[in-house]
């Protein structure tokens, strides 16, 4: 046995040359499928880069697509011009992609569909593999990708209602009428009857939106239909920071004798009364209505460029009588830039009332993201604002007023709050 495994038996010697001579034919085999297994591994790491590569340019496509509605929506662009922000918009954004050496030609097709607010984008170029070349040769191959982008809604809201559940979210009764020149209604509520309009009343803007259903008792007053079932649009204002409220600088401050009156801001607790024929000048900046009611009634004049009203606190809401006369400007600047009136969001809901006949300037927003806003003038309603936003939990228009909500951001240096700009942008393909 020893001699067997230990010697020189001419059965080992024969095995070992045979493995020898087999160790080179593996060699010889693996050295001839080299190129082939290289070749096969590297059509899998190609694949993986080119759906990579494909990935990013459909990031890139999706982006110009969004970018493109959002600019057309707030500037009303021609169609070249919204080519021309879709061509920036890849040039500023094409460093993501992991580009061969060279080669970071895109070719970039836009189409602007005006009427439905729709920008198609379709981006190519051409790829070329780096090491499946040794199976097949030099090839190029393109990557070609395309995106919709779409506004549902209107590219301006003028009416946000930001009731969730509620029917007559938005309610328009007594033969009144609601127009949002260039703008969009929406409501946010889900309920069957989100949006509501009277037989005798009217509707128009450039879309009406509700996140569930609408009852319209005549569709002949509606312009365009009312669309349902349209995604929830985000409270524009919901992360803004509230003014700051310091100690009280008037307490059950009121104005009753006819007779000239500048006011200053400063935090008015009690609230602020203004009546019979007081004609009130508001110096600019911000009014704190803490703990009380501003009401205007009577024949009160009451006038202010670059104020906003803050409404904090028990009993604070907005109340205008129908002979009074409100004419007011928001601020350009500071905490309350843009806003007219901005409800403390820990209020207890309540009911804010103009009734004023003559109330033809309201620049600005108005947001009272608790409580409802009651329309219930007989006259027409800030027709002579640049524009006129409504953000409110739900806003009932009755008893005969004409609001009209304008939207000509370009005619007026007070700020638009970005949300309230360019609707919600979908992709659609």
């Amino acid at each position: 046995m020893f001699g067997f495994f230990g010697g020189k038996c001419p059965v080992f010697a024969m095995l070992r040359s045979f493995f020898d001579k087999m160790d080179g034919t593996v060699a010889m085999v693996f050295g001839i499928a080299a190129p082939a297994l290289i070749g096969v591994a590297g059509i899998a790491v190609d694949y993986a880069r080119f759906n990579s590569t494909r990935a990013d340019l459909q990031g890139l496509a999706d982006g110009a697509a969004v970018a493109a509605v959002q600019s057309m929506a707030v500037a009303n662009m021609s169609s070249g011009a919204t080519s021309a922000t879709v061509d920036s918009y890849v040039k500023s954004n094409d460093e993501g992609i992991a580009w061969q050496k060279g080669d970071k030609q895109i070719v970039v097709t836009t189409k602007v569909d005006s009427a439905n607010n729709a920008v198609e984008v379709q981006l190519s170029k051409e790829w070329r593999p780096m090491l499946a070349h040794v199976l097949i040769g030099e090839i190029k191959t393109p990557v070609v990708v395309g995106s919709t982008a779409k506004m549902v809604g209107s590219g301006k809201a003028c009416v946000i209602g930001l009731n969730t559940s509620e029917d007559k979210t938005v309610h328009a009764d007594d033969a009144s009428r609601l127009t949002g020149q260039g703008c969009g209604i929406f409501s946010n509520s889900t309920a069957g009857a989100s949006i509501m309009v009277d037989k005798d009343s009217q509707v128009a803007a450039q879309m009406i939106c509700s996140a569930g259903g609408a009852l319209v008792k005549n569709k002949g007053n509606v312009s365009p239909d009312v669309t349902e079932d349209c995604p929830a649009m985000e409270d524009p204002l919901g992360s803004r920071p509230a003014p700051a409220v310091g100690t009280c600088d008037f307490t059950d401050h009121t104005l009753s004798v006819p007779s000239l009156y500048k006011l200053k801001p400063g935090v008015y607790c009690g609230g602020l009364k203004i009546n019979a024929a007081a004609v009130v000048e508001l110096d600019e900046g911000t009014y704190v209505i803490k703990d009380g009611p501003l009401v205007v009634s009577d024949a009160a004049i009451v006038r202010g460029t670059n104020v906003g009203f803050y409404l904090t606190g028990t009993n604070a809401k907005f109340e205008f009588g129908p002979l009074s006369t409100i004419s007011f400007e928001a601020p350009k600047t500071g905490p309350m830039a843009g806003l007219l009136f901005f409800e403390d969001r820990n209020n207890t809901a309540t009911t804010h009332i103009i009734k004023s006949n003559n109330a033809r300037n309201l620049l600005g927003t108005v947001y009272l993201p608790k409580s409802k806003l009651e329309l219930s003038s007989n006259a027409i309603v800030a027709s002579d604002s640049a524009y006129t936003a409504l953000v409110v939990n739900t806003l009932r228009v009755r008893e005969g007023p004409n609001v009209v909500l304008n939207s000509d951001y370009d005619a007026t240096d007070v700020p638009v709050p970005p949300g309230l700009i360019g609707g919600k942008v979908i992709l659609t393909q």
